[in-house]
């Protein structure tokens, strides 16, 4: 074709990549002079160290554990050595963070890259936010969402509900990019942004109604052809993530839950949540009832956090006023549209929320109060300015000391929720924290004290004695572990060796263990003021085990279920409760047995009928019981103080979800289900 210049592709040479460094280091340097850019920097370079400090003091709760174990299965170290034990679709983010966990199960690689993505999310909307909307309202914001206690928690807190804030700050940067600049681009980033967001979270459905909402509103700024592609991108994340099942079952609750509570109650708690999460009022109750630093409940910084809570509350009615009022000039004013957008950014998922959202995510609260904080932040920001310029209409902002003196307020209520956020994790490890939970530096300790004992005795199980309050997540960090519901409970190493973790008052503490020479491993601190105790016990015959109790029985229940002995102490008296070792172990178990609720009794009656018993379930659930284990469950008896003389005769038995077991190897097989014990006595 003649006439037509054919494109040729150039490859810079050396001096031309300089000369392109240099210019862009000019314009940096230009763009830093600015004072407010030079502050905002300064801003978004102390959020990024206050999010990635300390990651190993990040919370650690079953709901923790359970997602990072979730996402453990999709990295590429364990996909190559266990099989999925989950058949629900990924999420994105899962996948994507389950990439960054460590071979041995490190979370701090997890924790950082989910701390930096909010911090890039941040940066995108701060720099966003300055370019459109001017300098107040970034500085603000970046500085309320920066400084956030909540947010910063919400940054290394691993749960994919974390994310959903992370999400909605990218978003709103880029619904702005594409609505004030005409970016076509960010139509499609904006599509599949908020889909991969509702797809990791279905709490964040927001989102989706948000670009929905710009869409249909900014209709003639639309790049219909970006749109498409965005929309293509987006059925592909939503057909990989199985979106519309888990959609349904998350609005199935909806309409029940709502009537229960009311709409109003729910959307006052989610502006209430909102304020919170913005200001870091009451950041101090996630401590619990322990008693908590003065610099963290002093008066002033709580008045300050008021403060910016009440900006907060008046942000909320002013910016949707300013939409209005800017309704009809969007083609002469360019922040028109960033106020209309900020406006449907607060409202549409405040009105919707009570509806479509009915689940906490923890000490976060609801996902819709995350999918709205960053449009509070901005407009709170925009609320600033204007008083401001207020103020220095009337005279009154002329004076330099006004000026400091409320830019110094604000910054102290800044600098007391930076301070909050690195003084709660740092107190949650000396103390019981109720609301933050226990900091994974604790279970990291644990997880290495695992390590060596395992080096030791080459257990492959891992025997916990454990509270309710740990027992789930312990039950997720060690998949392998065996956790008794019964600190009074030990399994025996029979013919294995044994690695136990348990939780003591002190090095002092003997039980059977130490008995039979356990080993301690290593204890770490734990914030109630126990310690963690590793130990670590050699493999037994199991003759020499069995040998341990003092009377030998067999009894065969129905339920792979053997009782075959017990320990009566010889100083057992009417009026103290009387602590029964009973030994248990297990053969032939099936998977009925394994998933039904078992219920133990053990019945002492005297010569004229009567009768003390005690009931509960045995210490070990019966999804563990396995063969070859060997089970110690101490049982404590109550016998009142006028229980008659002369011998007892011990009875036990075993029922099945309510319903009584059979004994095996019985002269009339299938009839009998109490087993006799013997006779014992008492002082």
């Amino acid at each position: 074709m003649t006439g037509a210049k054919s494109a040729t592709w150039h490859v810079p040479e050396p001096s031309e990549i300089i000369s392109h460094l240099r210019t862009r280091l000019a314009a940096c340097r230009a763009w830093l002079a600015i004072p407010a850019n030079a502050w905002l920097t300064v801003l978004l370079v102390i959020s990024l160290l206050a999010r990635l400090s300390a990651l190993d003091l990040a919370p650690m709760r079953p709901e923790q554990a359970h997602w990072l174990a979730t996402a453990h299965q999709f990295s590429p170290a364990a996909s190559l050595t266990a099989p999925l034990t989950t058949t629900a679709a990924p999420g994105p983010l899962t996948v994507l963070i389950g990439g960054s966990i460590g071979r041995d199960g490190d979370a701090r690689g997890a924790i950082a890259l989910l701390a930096l993505l909010q911090w890039i999310a941040l940066a995108a909307l701060a720099l966003s936010l300055n370019r459109h909307l001017g300098h107040v309202s970034a500085l603000v914001s970046t500085g309320m969402l920066g400084a956030s206690p909540w947010a910063i928690f919400a940054a290394r807190a691993l749960s994919p509900s974390s994310l959903t804030l992370a999400a909605s700050m990218l978003l709103l940067a880029t619904l702005l990019s594409a609505i004030i600049e005409r970016n076509g681009w960010a139509w499609s980033a904006a599509i599949l942004l908020s889909v991969m967001a509702v797809g990791n979270d279905p709490g964040a459905l927001a989102l989706g109604v948000l670009c929905l909402g710009a869409i249909v509103i900014y209709y003639d700024r639309v790049h219909w052809a970006a749109v498409v592609v965005g929309l293509a991108l987006a059925l592909v994340v939503a057909l990989t993530t199985d979106l519309g099942s888990a959609l349904l079952s998350h609005l199935m609750p909806a309409l029940p839950s709502t009537a229960q509570q009311g709409y109003v109650e729910r959307l006052l708690a989610c502006i209430r949540q909102v304020t919170a999460l913005l200001s870091g009022h009451r950041v101090g109750a996630l401590l619990g009832p322990t008693e908590a630093s003065p610099l963290l409940t002093y008066g002033l910084f709580e008045r300050l956090r008021q403060g910016l809570g009440l900006l907060v509350w008046l942000a909320l009615p002013w910016i949707a006023f300013q939409a209005f009022q800017s309704w009809g000039r969007w083609q002469a004013n360019t922040r028109g549209h960033g106020q209309t957008l900020l406006a449907l950014w607060l409202w549409l998922p405040l009105l919707l929320g009570p509806r479509v959202d009915v689940e906490a995510a923890g000490w976060l609260g609801p996902a819709t109060a995350l999918v709205v904080l960053p449009g509070a932040a901005a407009a709170s920001g925009l609320l600033v300015e204007v008083i401001a310029r207020e103020l220095r209409q009337s005279g009154l902002g002329q004076s330099i000391w006004l000026t400091v003196g409320l830019g110094g307020l604000l910054a102290l209520a800044l600098v007391a929720n930076l301070y909050a956020a690195q003084a709660i994790p740092r107190m949650a490890l000396k103390q019981p924290a109720d609301g933050y939970g226990t900091p994974y530096r604790a279970w990291l300790h644990i997880q290495d004290l695992v390590v060596q004992g395992r080096s030791q005795n080459g257990a492959d199980q891992l025997w916990v004695q454990t509270s309710d309050e740990v027992a789930d997540t312990v039950r997720i960090l060690w998949p392998e572990a065996i956790a008794l519901r019964d600190d009074s409970a030990t399994l025996l190493p029979a013919a294995r060796p044994g690695l136990y973790l348990r939780w003591d008052d002190g090095p002092g503490e003997r039980g059977p263990l130490e008995r039979l020479g356990a080993q301690e491993v290593g204890r770490v601190a734990w914030p109630t003021g126990q310690d963690a105790v590793v130990l670590e016990l050699r493999e037994r015959n199991v003759a020499e085990l069995l040998a341990l109790a003092n009377t030998r029985t067999e009894a065969h229940f129905d339920a792979g279920l053997y009782l075959v002995g017990y320990d009566w102490p010889p100083d057992a008296q009417r009026h103290k409760p009387v602590h029964v070792a009973t030994y248990w172990t297990f053969a032939n178990v099936s998977s009925s047995d394994r998933a039904a609720s078992h219920t133990i009794y053990l019945a002492a009656i005297a010569d004229d009928g009567r009768q003390a018993v005690w009931s509960g379930p045995l210490a070990l659930d019966g999804a563990y019981w396995q063969e070859g284990l060997l089970l110690r469950h101490e049982i404590a008896l109550e016998l009142p103080s006028d229980w008659p003389d002369g011998p007892l005769a011990l009875y036990a038995e075993v029922h099945r979800d309510g319903e009584p077991v059979v004994l095996l190897d019985t002269p009339i097989r299938g009839q009998e289900i109490t087993a006799s014990l013997g006779t014992v006595t008492i002082d």
